[in-house]
Formats: structure tokens, sequence, C-alpha cells
């Protein structure tokens, strides 16, 4: 379904107001990005015209009405973001790794086994995170969870006109072809300026890990987050997690012949950030 309020833009620009939209229909928060600010006016367009395609009446915000409203912007999103898969492939064969904007976004099934009935909430901020970042970084990843993949973190920030609701979103997740598989999503609040830099991803995961992580060893590297470019990985990862059922753990590394790489871990004690996280949104 195609929107001509987007027609004169490009498909990045189009996809990011449109998973905006969708995400102004479904927060509770009153939450919004810079990328809304600096789009109110086309935004407030493209929900008029999601209206007109629906025959929902304007000032008709019922549950009913905004899930067809989703719908319908679901249906714009998938529109702009059709590629080819083989040309998909050849990019990724290049380079490992498509733009942001052009993954389609799947929710691994543990993001509702942590959060319970609270993880739907999350969907639109993380959609509008992956396809809209204000910083990601990408890896190469072999990790003894996760077999071999494509592992990419995005991080993006929501203002609120409540500082104090002001928050981060950081997604986790593999890459695979044109899907983008989310592993994780956590609310960092607090203060974070963005420089634009790889850096970035990593200075705001350090900030997160004061927060919520739990110690773990990694081949003689401890603490709740690591990540180093050029360390000896060896054969063997020689993990120990303390109190693993209530942890949890994301791990990337690469090894070459000579058996040096870089080695990324986060450990997240889940139960302290699912408080966290019920409080804030309760």
């Amino acid at each position: 379904m195609k929107f001509n309020t987007l027609s004169h833009l490009d498909p990045k620009t189009a996809a990011g107001i449109l998973a905006q939209a969708a995400l102004q229909l479904t927060s509770q928060d009153e939450l919004i990005s810079n990328f809304y600010k600096k789009n109110l006016k086309i935004i407030g367009d493209v929900l008029a015209e999601a209206r007109d395609k629906a025959g929902i009446k304007t000032g008709d915000f019922s549950e009913q009405a905004k899930e067809k409203l989703a719908d319908i912007l679901d249906e714009g999103s998938d529109t702009i973001l059709e590629v080819d898969e083989a040309a998909v492939q050849q990019k990724i064969d290049r380079v490992g790794s498509l733009p942001s904007d052009l993954y389609r976004v799947v929710l691994d099934q543990r993001i509702y086994d942590v959060y319970g009935q609270n993880g739907y909430k999350e969907i639109p901020a993380i959609e509008a995170t992956v396809h809209s970042p204000d910083a990601e970084k990408h890896f190469v990843s072999r990790s003894e969870s996760e077999r071999e993949g494509f592992l990419s973190i995005f991080a993006k920030q929501f203002v609120n006109k409540y500082l104090a609701k002001t928050y981060t979103l950081i997604v986790i997740g593999l890459r695979n072809g044109p899907e983008f598989n989310v592993k994780a999503a956590y609310r960092f609040y607090g203060s974070f300026s963005f420089t634009g830099e790889d850096a970035d991803i990593i200075d705001i995961l350090k900030l997160f890990s004061r927060d919520f992580g739990i110690d773990a060893h990694v081949k003689g590297y401890f603490g709740s987050f690591f990540y180093e470019e050029n360390v000896d990985i060896g054969d063997d990862l020689e993990l120990k997690i303390p109190n693993g059922e209530n942890v949890v753990f994301h791990l990337a590394f690469s090894r070459d012949e000579d058996g040096k790489g870089y080695l990324w871990f986060l450990a997240v004690d889940r139960d302290k950030y699912i408080k966290f996280f019920n409080k804030k949104n309760n």
C-alpha cells in the first residue's frame, strides 16, 4: 500500500516516518523522538491519509481504530521496504549487512518470555530504533549461544516532555538476510548525547551495565560488560555465569588463525531490569 504523502521522499526517510507514526498511535507516555519533532507535519499528514484509507473518522482514537491504522501503516512500510532478495544477498555478501531501514524486524520469543505482556508495548519503539537509529554497531559473530550469525546493536533516544521519562532504547539481535531477529531490547533512562561515532553503542552499553549488569567470567575476563578488539580467544571461551537462570547473556567474538579477535559480552540481571521496567510502565 502506497502513501501519496510520502511519494517525494527516499525509502529510508519514508520508512522512518511510518515507524514514528505507528509509535505515536501506541505510545502511552507521550514519547517523541528528535526525528518526530523534525517531521511533525508530514507524520500528521500520513496519519490523516491512513484514516482516509481505513475509513476512520478524525477524532476516533478507540483501540479498534488504532489497530486498523497500525495495520495500514504496516502495509505501507512493507511496500516501501520490499527488496529484491538476490540484490539483498549480494549486498550482504559484499559488506555483511544492509542499511538498517531495509530490515524486516522479527521479535524472538524470548522478548515475550522476559517481558510478558509488556513485550507488546515495546514493538513500535523497537521497529523505530532498528529502522531509524541514532547509533548502530555491527559484528560478524560466532557465539556459543547463537552459533554463527551476524550480530547488530541499535540505539535510539525517545524524548519526553518530562525529563525523567526520556530514555534510550538499546536493541540487540541477529541479522539473517533481509530479516533482523530481535533477541533483546533494553531501556536506558539517563543523560546521553550521541556523537554519531561507533563508540556511542559501547559507551551506552557500559552505562546500562552499571545499573543492570551482573558479573560473569569469560576467558579470564571479569565483569558485566566487556569489549576489546584484539584479545586472545583461543579454542575455549571458558564461560562462567553465576545464577544462570536470572541472567540474560549476550556474546559475540571473532577468531583468526592465530586465535585472536574481538570479544564482546553483556550480562544482564533479568529480575532487576524487569522489576525496574514494570515499575516505569505501570
